[in-house]
């Protein structure tokens, strides 16, 4: 899937950089949007299967990328259906 036009220009945040090694995972059932620092990776934001081999992947691109923690972000549904059959 392709990143829109919009969110791949977007203006510098006004925000105090608290973590500059950290990263944001939102994670979907069938897919995983991951963010870098913008310095770290051209481009910083990518998308992830949630096979096996996807999460290798992601994973070493956050340690290309020189991540050392991460926020990870998911909606209540992907919660509910990891937790209440986890081996599905």
């Amino acid at each position: 899937m392709k990143i829109p036009a919009s969110r791949k220009s977007q203006k510098e945040s006004n925000f105090e950089r608290i973590n500059p090694d950290a990263a944001g995972i939102d994670i979907g059932s069938g897919e995983h949007w991951v963010c870098v620092p913008a310095e770290r990776a051209e481009p910083n934001i990518r998308c992830f299967g949630c096979f096996t081999p996807d999460l290798m992947a992601l994973a070493e691109w956050l340690i290309e990328c020189q991540v050392e923690t991460v926020a990870i972000a998911c909606n209540r549904s992907v919660l509910d259906s990891s937790v209440s059959n986890p081996r599905s």
